[in-house]
């Protein structure tokens, strides 16, 4: 997968949502077509305790999702996003996506330091630990869910909105602010969005191992880029 997103500095021109208002074919509220190749929703889990430089970050992403978006850019707050992912085909460190994604996730703040390699059999290990019923309980609850509930501008100029994004997941619903941009490429709009959720707020106590030695810190950000575009496109 390789992403159209520019990782650059975030010095870069955004074209808000406002600015977008006179774009042809933006010009009232529509349901958007997601480009899955181009769309990466995703969560980034960190470790803590006197042994995690022991043990990797990890990077896992939707591998199944369904993401509705209706947009009028003349009125960006009035957007409705929602997005479903199945929780048994999440991906924990996929080595190509991971590795394009690090140095923005690094710039962003969302992770502190470079991902360090993981082998197959950790990979599967961590996805079972993922489902397990202490954790996310995928058997009894296989969709997460993620709403934006409220919409409000910011004098960011990198990120000039706020989400009050709702994250649904083992049946317990919290609400945390996410960051979020956008600009044109081509006749389609990138999305960006991240915010800072924690386990415990959705009843999971972060993930430990060798008596806490090694354990998931509690707070987790979910990272999202998203390219959609009319349909028709």
């Amino acid at each position: 997968m390789k992403l159209s997103w520019r990782m650059g500095s975030l010095g870069v021109l955004v074209l808000i949502f406002s600015g977008l208002s006179a774009v042809e074919g933006y010009a009232q509220q529509e349901t958007l077509r997601i480009v899955e190749d181009e769309t990466v929703l995703s969560v980034v889990v960190q470790t803590t305790g006197v042994a995690s430089r022991f043990a990797p970050d990890h990077f896992i992403h939707a591998g199944r999702y369904h993401v509705d978006l209706t947009l009028d850019p003349g009125r960006p707050e009035d957007a409705s996003f929602e997005a479903r992912v199945w929780a048994p085909d999440l991906v924990v460190n996929d080595r190509d996506l991971r590795d394009e994604l690090e140095a923005r996730l690094l710039e962003l703040g969302i992770l502190d330091d470079p991902y360090d390699e993981m082998s197959e059999e950790d990979r599967e290990d961590v996805w079972t630990a993922m489902m397990m019923e202490g954790q996310l309980h995928a058997s009894e609850h296989p969709w997460i869910e993620v709403e934006a509930v409220d919409i409000r501008r910011t004098d960011d100029e990198d990120f000039p909105w706020i989400v009050t994004a709702a994250l649904i997941a083992r049946g317990t619903r919290v609400e945390a602010p996410v960051h979020g941009r956008m600009e044109r490429e081509g006749e389609a709009i990138r999305i960006e969005a991240f915010g800072e959720f924690h386990f415990t707020d959705l009843g999971i106590e972060p993930y430990s191992a060798f008596l806490g030695a090694v354990r998931n810190r509690d707070a987790f950000h979910v990272y999202l880029t998203l390219l959609a575009e009319p349909e028709g496109c």
